[in-house]
């Protein structure tokens, strides 16, 4: 009986851990995604492209009279 408790403690204790891993493991590859992003968004900006309203080849606001 105490041989069986103890399995099915380890047994919890592994899924818990397995779970932890997941969920760090998935939260480090948004903090990454979201890092690249900004970082594509700062270098596009620091190129003159504007993400809302984009520019031609002239400098002017494109579709502009």
């Amino acid at each position: 009986m105490v041989k069986g408790l103890l399995m099915l403690g380890m047994g919890a204790a592994a899924i818990g851990a397995a779970r932890f891993f997941s969920t760090a493991i998935r939260e480090e590859r948004q903090r990454r995604d979201g890092k690249r992003h900004s970082h594509e968004t700062t270098r596009w900006e620091g190129e003159g492209g504007n993400p809302v309203m984009p520019r031609s080849d002239l400098g002017e606001a494109a579709g502009g009279a």
